[in-house]
């Protein structure tokens, strides 16, 4: 599964990665450490653009793709 959107958060070195379900969003935050990839968070969100705008003008994340 291809996620939608990808962010990265300046303040903490995760990955963020949106993938729109059934009219909602997962959200998964995640970190690379050396071969393995430890989830940090994830829920399932309707307010996934409310969030993305919040933080981008935050300056917390980066659009990564």
């Amino acid at each position: 599964m291809r996620p939608s959107q990808t962010y990265y958060d300046l303040s903490t070195g995760t990955t963020i990665v949106f993938k729109k379900l059934n009219g909602k969003y997962l959200l998964v935050a995640y970190f690379k450490e050396d071969k393995e990839i430890k989830i940090v968070t994830m829920f399932i969100t309707s307010n996934a653009q409310e969030i993305i705008s919040r933080k981008l003008e935050g300056k917390t994340w980066v659009k990564i793709k």
